[in-house]
């Protein structure tokens, strides 16, 4: 099975779905508040807001200390081997004047 051979994807997602879900729950803590009005039961919106940003800064501080972005920095200007051999660009153009 995919899941047990690579369990840092597993754990990364998992960090994704708790900083989803926080970011979730402060949504609906303010379209509740949106669309109650002066009549929101104030402590509910706050509770929810309140847990949904706890929940999305858990998730984030989670991850970036599991995934540590900061040390594995992809530089776009450092080349890295990518599985394909380059050519000589003569071999290329030599196939295409026989065609």
């Amino acid at each position: 099975m995919e899941s047990e051979s690579n369990p840092s994807r597993n754990i990364i997602l998992m960090l994704a779905f708790v900083s989803g879900i926080g970011l979730t729950l402060m949504m609906v803590a303010l379209g509740i508040g949106v669309i109650e009005g002066n009549a929101a039961n104030d402590s509910l919106i706050t509770g929810l807001f309140v847990g949904g940003l706890l929940a999305l800064i858990t998730g984030l501080l989670a991850w970036f200390f599991y995934a540590q972005p900061h040390k594995h920095f992809d530089d776009i200007n450092e080349p890295h081997y990518h599985g394909h051999d380059h050519h000589d660009d003569a071999e290329h153009t030599d196939e295409a004047a026989h065609e």
